[in-house]
């Protein structure tokens, strides 16, 4: 993901950026977008770039499909898998 540091922008759109609100907003080229600057307060960085990462987002689809369709595992298999007690206060058996 690009990052630009807001003091590297000109004063127009800093002044726009920092009352942007809650509301995205569409820049446009002759009308045509090319660009969305999206209000991130409470977000990192680290969750914006996975929220807007194609293969992240294909796997999460992909796990929630796997969820529906196979119903995932139960706890005691998940604990029993990492090695586990069933009340999870051991540490995983190693």
């Amino acid at each position: 993901m690009k990052t630009v540091e807001i003091v590297q922008i000109n004063s127009y759109l800093r002044e726009y950026l920092e009352d942007l609100g809650e509301v995205p907003a569409a820049l446009l080229i002759n009308g045509e977008p090319v660009a969305v600057l999206m209000p991130t307060k409470g977000a990192d960085l680290e969750t914006i770039s996975l929220s807007l990462n194609p293969k992240f987002l294909k796997m999460m689809e992909e796990s929630y499909i796997s969820l529906r369709v196979d119903s995932g595992i139960s706890m005691d298999d998940l604990r029993q898998e990492l090695g586990l007690a069933k009340d999870c206060t051991d540490k995983p058996e190693i």
